[in-house]
């Protein structure tokens, strides 16, 4: 593990026992319940309010912008709120800036795999922060990992507005747990549908089942007492999530739990 002037031996500790626990054999959890129970775990010692992970590819259709392929996240008081930060996650205008970041790290590491900790080269554009604070939300601190070529692996916490900003020794603590434990960065082998149905928020996973049940746009509308117009923004945040364009492909990706959604 890297040493750092900034951590304390209580630091280490607390790092060392987390690590622990989450990594415990006798916990017969699945790959996304280790990864969450640690990055709560890290934003905890660090006083962090709310965090998101992602991973993603680098897509040379999209000019090499990043692309998110899995994601998590925790800490929001509510679906509303969590909606309205994670929209901008990632943003085109900063996703664009990904392949430079990853690559010029990638370079100063000498190796496959970079890393970028600048939280200035981080921070998003300026109506983004605008945005969060909207919202209720101040500031960030993120950690960047390429992952060979094309995959990228980041994380992201965040502070409420009135409370003070990361530390140093908070930037080391998520730095060195995001450079050390490399399964964080591992893709699980194929999700179970609870992992598929957790990067939903709940009214995504309410569309979601009256689709399954076979109810259409304007149904689906009725039966939730929203506007159609809204249930289509829901039903292309359902497809983002859950990598499909169609609803073919959404109806065969749940062709298992199909059965039980009927009636």
């Amino acid at each position: 593990m890297i040493a750092s002037s900034s951590l304390s031996q209580s630091d280490c500790g607390n790092v060392a026992a987390l690590l622990g626990a989450v990594g415990d054999p006798l916990w017969q959890a699945t790959l996304v319940e280790r990864r969450s129970a640690l990055y709560n775990g890290l934003g905890r010692l660090i006083a962090a309010d709310a965090w998101v992970w992602m991973s993603g590819r680098l897509d040379d259709a999209a000019g090499g912008a990043g692309r998110v392929i899995a994601q998590l996240d925790d800490g929001w008081r509510s679906d509303v709120e969590r909606e309205a930060m994670l929209r901008f996650l990632p943003h085109p205008v900063f996703s664009m800036r990904i392949p430079g970041l990853v690559a010029a790290a990638a370079a100063a590491t000498g190796g496959a795999n970079g890393y970028c900790d600048a939280q200035e080269e981080l921070r998003p554009p300026f109506f983004i922060e605008q945005a969060w604070r909207k919202v209720g939300y101040d500031h960030a601190l993120c950690s960047l990992v390429l992952l060979g070529e094309e995959l990228f692996s980041g994380v992201q916490y965040h502070r409420r507005l009135g409370r003070p900003p990361f530390s140093r020794r908070d930037q080391d603590l998520v730095n060195i747990m995001f450079r050390q434990v490399t399964w964080l960065h591992r893709e699980s082998s194929r999700p179970t549908g609870s992992e598929v149905l957790s990067r939903l928020t709940r009214r995504e996973r309410q569309v979601l089942f009256l689709l399954l049940q076979g109810q259409a746009r304007r149904q689906v509308a009725l039966s939730l007492q929203l506007s159609e117009h809204t249930i289509t923004d829901y039903i292309k945040r359902i497809y983002r999530k859950l990598e499909v364009t169609t609803r073919a492909a959404l109806l065969a990706k749940f062709s298992h739990l199909r059965q039980h959604c009927a009636g």
